[in-house]
């Protein structure tokens, strides 16, 4: 199980995971026994982000730091965990998944990519993840790059309608139009406007403000198009 990999790769390296890390492959391993729904793992992402945050915020008041690290890269993690657990689930019996972050993987004109999440059966990619915590600070170029990306991608072997955009908040910037066919199939917002990780500045924690079906929806789209 999940688990027991994570406290294996943690005693090689001398260390324990932390408490909410722990608590949050658990309920990993739980949606791979078919004991959570969909649901229930974003809940369970989503309370491990906002526990992170916290941390950080204790840290800032011991240092009188202004500001957090960002916690994007803390996203891109907690996908890859929600994946690595989704793609061991019956609902994928038989498919032998590696899900990978950060891989070098070449398109058709020899450039390449390091997709935040991806999942490849063999060399085959399946599906992959484009993590961003909210797209304020690229309210403008966010589609045009979208687009561009995705169209290299089709030319390099990969499904077009299985490159997901993954937004942590709708907080900072518009949303995904509810009118554009995309959204909830191809973008996917996890938590709606007035939340930030770990409630910060008036706005509510990230389980508060949950758009639970997002992890539910990605992977509806992923067994349609398998």
């Amino acid at each position: 199980m999940l688990l027991d990999e994570l406290k294996s790769k943690f005693i090689s390296k001398g260390l324990t995971p932390v408490d909410e890390l722990v608590d949050y492959v658990e309920e990993c391993d739980r949606y791979i026994n078919d004991e959570i729904s969909l649901a229930d793992l974003q809940i369970a992402m989503l309370l491990y982000l906002d526990k992170l945050a916290l941390r950080n915020q204790a840290l800032s008041l011991m240092i009188n730091r202004s500001r957090e690290p960002q916690i994007g890269d803390h996203f891109t993690e907690a996908l890859n965990l929600a994946f690595q657990s989704i793609t061991k689930n019956s609902l994928f019996k038989g498919l032998d998944f590696n899900v990978s972050s950060e891989h070098n993987f070449y398109l058709y004109d020899n450039r390449y990519l390091k997709p935040d999440v991806a999942g490849f059966i063999g060399a085959k990619p399946i599906f992959m993840l484009e993590c961003k915590s909210n797209l304020g600070y690229d309210r403008q170029n966010w589609m045009d790059n979208y687009i561009k990306r995705q169209s290299a991608l089709a030319k390099s072997g990969l499904n077009p309608n299985l490159y997901f955009l993954c937004v942590l908040t709708d907080s900072n910037w518009n949303g995904f139009s509810t009118l554009d066919p995309r959204t909830n199939k191809q973008w996917h917002t996890f938590t709606k406007k007035g939340s930030w990780y770990g409630g910060k500045n008036r706005t509510k924690r990230l389980t508060d403000g949950s758009n639970c079906n997002a992890l539910e929806n990605i992977v509806e789209t992923l067994i349609t198009y398998l």
